[in-house]
C-alpha cells in the first residue's frame, strides 16, 4: 500500500513534466529509487527519486521550464508529500506501537549530467524519525514498520545504508548487491511481511568491567555493550613479581561475565580484561591496578575448588548423558519429518523460533527436535545474534 501510494506521487510529477514537454517525445523513464540512510539512533534519512532520460536540447529546455515552475510551487508540492508520508508513519507507529514522526521534509528538481547522458531528476527526501527498533544498546532491527511487506516494480531499486562502524546480523532476503555498508534490491521483487528484515549491531564492543576485593579473594565481573554471548574475554593477572597468567571466560546471553580467583601473592597486581576482536567487532580492554595482603592458605583453598569442579563435570555428563537417552525416547522420526518438511517448505532455512511457533512444539521439544536431526548431518544451526537460524542440508 506504501509502495502504490508512492508511487501515484511520483507519476503526478511525471505527469506535470510530460505536460510542458511536445506530445510526440519519447524518453526513457527509469524506476523509483528508495535509498534509506539509518542513523546510529535509530533514524533513518529517507530519498525517494525518479530520473527521467533527457535525449536532446528540446527535451532539457522542456525540463528546465518545468524545473523552474516546480519551485515557484515547491512549498506546496513538499506540503502534499508530508501530508501523504505523515499519514505513512502515523500508520506504522501505530502497528508497532512506538512513536515516530517525520521531519525535514524537502523535495528538488534537477538535471543530472553524465559521460553518456543527461538525466531529469525529481526527489524528495524526509527524516523518518524512530525508524529502526533498538532492542537492546548498540543493537537495532529494521521490520516492524514494513507490516504490509514492500513492493519494487521493474527498474525499481531500494537501498538501504547501515551506519559506519556497524554491520548486519542478518538480512532478510538477501540482497541482491552489497558494497561497504549498503545494501541493495533491485525490482521486480516482492519483500514479504515484515521484510526487509535486518538487525543492525555496533562493531565497537565496550567491556564494562568492575571487580571486589576480600583480602586474597578477587571477584571480576562485567558485561560486554552491545551484550553478545560466547565473546571470548581474556583476564590477564600480573603478579607483584612480574609473573603473568592469562584467564579465559565467555560471556552468557546478556552479555555478563563473572569470575573468581585466589590470590598468591601480597603486594600491587596489575589487572587487564581484554575483548581480543576479530573481523567483524573491534578490541576493547580495561585495566586495573590493585593491593593485596596475602594470609591464609591458598594451596588449600585451591585444592578444594579443584575436587568440587571435578565432581560438578561427573555428575553433569552423567544426568546430560540419561537426559539425552530419554529425549530420544520421547521424540521419534515423525517430529523429525515435521521439521524437515517446513525447512523444504520455506527455502531450506527457518529461525529456531519460527519452527517451534510453525509446529506448536514446546521450546524444549524443538530444542531437542533440532539437535537429533544436526547430530544425524540433515540440518545445520548457526548462532547469529541471539537467535538460531536452522539450514536444511540438501
Amino acid at each position: 500500500m506504501q509502495k502504490r501510494i508512492i508511487l501515484c506521487t511520483v507519476l503526478f510529477l511525471l505527469f506535470l513534466v510530460f505536460m510542458t514537454q511536445p506530445s510526440k517525445l519519447e524518453r526513457e523513464v527509469s524506476g523509483v529509487t528508495y535509498k534509506i540512510n539509518l542513523f546510529e539512533n535509530g533514524d533513518a534519512l529517507w530519498t525517494i527519486q525518479q530520473k527521467i532520460n533527457l535525449t536532446n536540447e528540446v527535451e532539457i529546455s522542456a525540463f528546465s521550464s518545468y524545473a523552474t515552475q516546480f519551485y515557484k510551487e515547491k512549498n506546496k508540492y513538499v506540503n502534499d508529500f508530508k501530508v501523504l508520508f505523515n499519514q505513512i508513519i502515523l500508520n506504522a507507529s501505530e502497528l508497532a506501537g512506538r512513536p515516530m514522526e517525520g521531519k525535514y521534509y524537502n523535495a528538488s528538481v534537477y538535471t543530472l549530467k553524465t559521460i553518456s547522458t543527461t538525466f531529469g531528476v525529481i526527489e524528495y527526501s524526509f527524516l523518518w524519525v524512530n525508524f529502526s527498533k533498538k532492542v537492546n544498546e548498540g543493537i537495532f532491527i529494521i521490520s516492524d514498520v514494513f507490516e504490509g511487506g514492500f513492493y519494487l516494480y521493474s527498474g525499481d531499486m531500494l537501498e538501504i545504508i547501515v551506519p559506519k562502524n556497524y554491520t548486519t546480523l542478518y538480512i532478510i532476503p538477501t540482497p541482491d548487491f552489497q558494497y561497504d555498508n549498503a545494501l541493495i534490491w533491485y525490482g521486480p521483487k516482492s519483500f514479504m511481511q515484515y521484510q526487509p528484515n535486518l538487525e543492525i549491531i555496533s562493531r565497537v564492543i565496550r567491556v564494562i568491567a568492575n571487580y571486589s576485593l576480600n583480602k586474597e579473594n578477587l571477584k571480576i565481573f562485567g558485561q560486554v555493550i552491545p551484550p553478545l554471548e560466547n565473546l571470548r574475554i581474556s583476564i590477564v593477572l600480573i603478579k607483584p613479581s612480574g609473573e603473568l597468567t592469562t584467564f579465559f571466560i565467555t560471556t552468557d546471553r546478556n552479555g555478563n561475565f563473572e569470575r573468581t580467583f585466589i590470590l598468591n601473592e601480597s603486594g600491587t597486581w596489575n589487572m587487564k580484561i581484554i575483548y581480543e576482536g576479530n573481523e567483524t567487532f573491534y578490541r576493547s580492554e580495561k585495566d586495573f591496578l590493585f593491593n593485596v595482603n596475602v594470609e591464609g592458605n591458598y594451596i588449600l583453598y585451591l585444592v578444594i575448588l579443584a575436587a568440587f569442579l571435578v565432581l560438578l563435570f561427573i555428575v553433569t555428563i552423567f544426568f546430560i548423558k540419561k537426559l539425552k537417552m530419554k529425549q530420544v525416547e520421547i521424540f521419534g522420526e515423525k517430529d523429525e519429518s515435521v521439521v524437515i518438511s517446513l525447512l523444504s517448505s520455506h527455502g531450506g532455512v527457518l529461525s529456531q523460533n519460527d519452527i517451534r511457533r510453525m509446529t506448536g512444539f514446546s521450546k524444549s521439544k524443538t530444542s531437542v527436535i533440532i539437535k537429533l536431526l544436526e547430530s544425524k548431518g540433515k540440518i545445520k544451526k548457526k548462532k547469529i545474534g541471539r537467535e538460531n537460524i536452522i539450514y536444511l542440508v540438501s
